[in-house]
């Protein structure tokens, strides 16, 4: 089906979301609920204070949801997807709780 998480990225010092779901799974809202309990979970367990996210610019339904989980736009920066094998631009957030 798919999976989401938040995770640290000791590279970059910093907290990141990530999310993937199967096409057949696409618009049905799990990856916004899901999304939510891990936001939930990194602010009252966690005590994140601040995470990103990315998605490529042409993925207007990640930017949506993204933006619905309380980030909010920085800036594009090249982005990698399919492990690295396609290089694009994507969208870079920020949220801060």
């Amino acid at each position: 089906m798919g999976g989401c998480l938040i995770y640290f990225n000791e590279d970059e010092n910093n907290w990141d979301i990530s999310y993937n779901l199967g096409k057949k799974f696409w618009g049905k809202g799990y990856i916004s609920e899901a999304m939510s309990t891990v936001m939930k979970y990194a602010k009252e367990v966690l005590k994140v204070k601040e995470c990103i996210a990315i998605h490529a610019t042409e993925n207007l339904a990640s930017g949506r949801i993204i933006k619905n989980l309380g980030f909010d736009y920085v800036k594009d920066v090249p982005y990698e997807c399919s492990g690295g094998d396609i290089i694009t631009t994507g969208r870079f957030y920020k949220c801060v709780f």
